[in-house]
């Protein structure tokens, strides 16, 4: 009987270990998420691609005259509806429409918060309520 005892107990112990082991390898391979961060999928589209992973004909089409207006800073003044981490939903005082803006590039001047009146500086293009080539400079809110 004790011989049976003493093979249970080091199958226990081995199952114990293999669980513990199995746990150590998912805990030290698993994908590091910073405090208060959630786990989800960097933002697309709002930082350039840097030069050194562009391709020759990339590079070449950067090199040339490009629209004045596309590098223009321009402005839109409205209205807060939501903002969060990393976005910012703004009523357009002119058009009256929301346009959702990627704000990780931005410099933000004042606290947002939702009914604050802002004026929001960009480059690019915005067409309707398409702003995916408007590129935020900087935010700032009205006292």
């Amino acid at each position: 009987m004790k011989n049976k005892k003493t093979k249970l107990v080091v199958c226990i112990a081995v199952i114990a270990l293999a669980a513990v082991g199995a746990y150590l390898v998912y805990y030290y391979t698993r994908p590091a998420v910073p405090v208060g961060a959630t786990a989800q999928p960097q933002a697309v589209g709002q930082k350039p691609v840097p030069d050194e992973l562009k391709t020759a004909s990339e590079l070449a089409a950067d090199s040339a005259p490009i629209d004045g207006d596309a590098n223009t800073e321009k402005q839109i003044n409205g209205t807060i509806t939501d903002v969060s981490t990393s976005v910012i939903i703004i009523k357009d005082e002119k058009t009256n429409e929301d346009l959702h803006f990627m704000r990780e590039t931005a410099t933000v001047t004042g606290r947002l918060t939702a009914d604050s009146a802002v004026e929001l500086y960009y480059t690019g293009t915005i067409s309707g309520s398409d702003t995916t080539n408007a590129y935020v400079t900087r935010i700032i809110v009205m006292p």
